[in-house]
Order: structure tokens, then C-alpha cells, then sequence
């Protein structure tokens, strides 16, 4: 028997430190909203429209999250995009 893995996002709370896995709705790829976030990414990236994208594949991730445990909301922090005087709230 196989089984197919799916993209999700772990998260735990700064406040409760209750832990969270959020698992995406798959967005269909010829949706305008993965239209939309190539183009967002071909122009964050200065790609010109004939240049291929590097390889790989979109999973909507959410902007924000609440804890569903202390009810504390958060903004979420896209990879590559954390400030120095920002550092997020990681657990090991």
C-alpha cells in the first residue's frame, strides 16, 4: 500500500505553546490565484516572462493564524522575508 504525502505548516504558539499543523486546500494550477502569485514571484525575482521559474511547485500558505487553544492571532512570516529585529518565535 502507498500513501501520498501533503504539504502542511507546524506552528507553535508563543503565548500557550499549544502546537499547530495547518494542512493547505489544494489550489487548482490554472487558477487565477496561482496566476496571480507567479506573477508575483516572476517580478519579485526580476524574471522576464520567457525565463523559466526555478523548479518546484506552490502551497498556499496562510497570512495568519489563530491559536486555537488561548485564542492569540498572529501574522505569518513568509520564508526568506524574516527582518533581523523581527526574529520569530521558534521552538527546538
Amino acid at each position: 500500500m502507498k500513501i501520498q504525502l501533503q504539504q502542511a505548516f507546524f506552528w507553535q504558539c508563543p503565548n500557550c505553546k499549544a502546537s499547530h499543523c495547518i494542512v493547505p486546500e489544494p489550489v487548482p494550477t490554472d487558477s487565477k490565484e496561482v496566476e496571480e502569485a507567479v506573477d508575483k514571484l516572476r517580478d519579485k525575482m526580476e524574471l522576464t516572462p520567457w525565463q523559466e521559474l526555478p523548479a518546484g511547485h506552490f502551497v498556499p500558505m496562510p497570512t495568519e493564524v489563530d491559536c486555537e487553544h488561548c485564542g492569540a492571532e498572529y501574522e505569518c512570516l513568509p520564508p526568506g522575508e524574516i527582518e533581523p529585529e523581527d526574529e520569530p518565535f521558534l521552538t527546538t
